[in-house]
């Protein structure tokens, strides 16, 4: 079933940033708060970016344990659960949070769920004017259905899977840029052929 499809059978919720205007006639003043942006949630990082809130503004846009992250543009798709520095930010603009019921969804079976590659050719068209970025349509993207019981039995496999991709992702960073520090610094004459 879609996402869509599940939030209107209260399965999960779906949460975004609704651009704010100032309220001059409203019972406090305006101010901005901490907010992710589609790279907090690429890179796993607190919020880093800000947004404009209101007094009368309800928590459901503050991201909260066990939310699902996805970024509205990304290279690939990427659903992420919400890390504990990024539990009480506010969502920015481009960021969709899945606020799944624990009863009936297990968040690490689903968050697995969602970044299968037949998701991304389904819910993600290519965004002009953002070198060949995805545009996600969060409603699209599909979930199995199975049994709360099945999800769970999957979920601590998938959980490890999921931390050690991140695992990969970073150490591969890491080694890009050491090939161009030792590269730059071969260039520049800070290194000699025979240090490497």
């Amino acid at each position: 079933m879609t996402l869509g499809e599940l939030s209107g059978i209260g399965t999960l919720t779906l949460h975004r940033h609704t651009a704010r205007v100032l309220h001059h006639d409203a019972p406090g003043p305006d101010r901005t708060e901490p907010a992710l942006t589609s790279q907090d949630v690429i890179a796993g990082c607190p919020a880093s970016g800000s947004v404009l809130v209101s007094p009368g503004d309800g928590p459901e846009a503050r991201v909260q344990a066990q939310d699902i992250l996805i970024p509205a543009i990304a290279r690939t798709l990427v659903a992420r659960i919400a890390t504990d520095e990024q539990v009480g930010a506010r969502l920015g603009p481009g960021v969709h949070a899945v606020r799944v019921n624990p009863e009936l969804l297990d968040p690490w079976f689903a968050v697995s769920a969602l970044t299968r590659a037949e998701n991304a050719t389904r819910a993600a068209r290519t965004s002009t004017g953002t070198s060949g970025a995805l545009r996600i349509d969060v409603k699209r993207l599909r979930l199995p259905v199975l049994p709360l019981d099945e999800q769970r039995r999957r979920s601590e496999t998938l959980r490890r899977l999921t931390e050690w991709d991140t695992e990969l992702l970073r150490l591969a960073e890491t080694g890009h840029e050491v090939v161009q520090a030792l590269t730059s610094a071969l260039v520049d004459g800070r290194l000699d052929l025979s240090d490497v």
